[in-house]
């Protein structure tokens, strides 16, 4: 089981409610050319540790709790090989999210408003990451 985490930095605290405000949504769901979806704050979990407040990704019900059954990709809570087999390792998207919130602080576009240039960079960052992940076989 997870435990308590330490209060979250300034900093840790901006990017979770960045995430929280719907600037990016769904980091999976912008990977598989989804609408952008409502998404909450996903801490990476190895063992039974969270990793902190900054090794975080914006996740959807359905990518973080299978919830409702309707997506065609795989959702963490149904199995986390599998999810890490089609998206890459949770910390790949730790960086996926990363890369949107610094390209927000270029492009400054509204909550569920992405350019479909930073989707397309996002996308194109995840395919090069991908080349170098142990969990993805795409």
């Amino acid at each position: 089981m997870v435990g308590k985490s330490k209060a979250a930095t300034k900093d840790e605290k901006s990017r979770m409610d960045w995430i929280g405000q719907q600037y990016g949504g769904c980091i999976p769901c912008l990977l598989t050319g989804n609408p952008q979806r409502e998404a909450t704050v996903q801490h990476i979990v190895e063992g039974s540790k969270r990793l902190g407040h900054t090794s975080t990704y914006g996740s959807c019900v359905w990518h973080h709790l299978g919830n409702p059954p309707e997506m065609p990709s795989p959702s963490l809570h149904n199995g986390k090989k599998t999810f890490q087999a089609y998206f890459g390792a949770e910390t790949t998207l730790c960086d996926l999210q990363t890369f949107l919130i610094e390209a927000w602080k270029i492009h400054f576009w509204v909550p569920w408003h992405i350019p479909p240039e930073v989707i397309s960079e996002l996308r194109a960052l995840w395919v090069k990451l991908m080349a170098d992940d142990p969990y993805y076989e795409g």
